[in-house]
């Protein structure tokens, strides 16, 4: 189905609800001004208004995730993901913080390569391109050397110092 179509039933959906929710306050006030039929008024405008409610709630939850996983958002948060890192990701990585199926962020990643803005550096690693990338590095406070950023080290294996990790453009 063609998105802009599903876009359009979802916002239809919205206004339909926000209709029902309108008739129900309608008929709420008009209870309260007639005090002889405000029992029947009254609880017509309730259930008008539950039914609303509960109209209103899926649709826009529905139509919330389907703004956000368009392609171009999708993009997006994967190139703040990278920003996040040194321009590195994995599919698993993308798919936990999309909120995909691996099978999707590697969609998601094959579009990217195909508009040039990722790389794909090994079996399930992507190369963002466009983001600068940040030095990350991890040394030792007391004898300088440089330890691997991706296993985590937290004591020197040459002095026995305590590893920090330094984030710096």
């Amino acid at each position: 189905m063609n998105p802009g179509c599903v876009y359009a039933l979802l916002i239809a959906w919205i206004v339909e609800s926000v209709a029902f929710l309108c008739l129900g306050f309608t008929m709420a006030f008009a209870a309260l001004g007639d005090s002889s039929k405000a029992g029947g008024r009254l609880a017509i405008a309730v259930v008008l208004g539950g039914f609303a409610l509960a109209q209103i709630v899926p649709a826009a939850i529905i139509l919330t995730r389907k703004l956000r996983l368009r392609p171009d958002r999708v993009e997006e948060s994967i190139l703040n993901m990278a920003r996040g890192t040194d321009g590195t990701v994995t599919q698993s990585e993308v798919a936990e913080y999309v909120g995909f199926s691996p099978e999707e962020a590697a969609d998601a990643l094959n579009r990217m390569a195909a508009k040039n803005l990722a790389e794909r550096t090994g079996q399930t690693e992507w190369l963002i391109k466009g983001v600068v990338a940040r030095k990350i590095q991890r040394e030792c406070p007391y004898c300088g050397a440089s330890l691997p950023v991706r296993e985590r080290v937290l004591v020197c294996p040459q002095c026995g110092g305590s590893v920090e990790l330094d984030r710096s453009e």
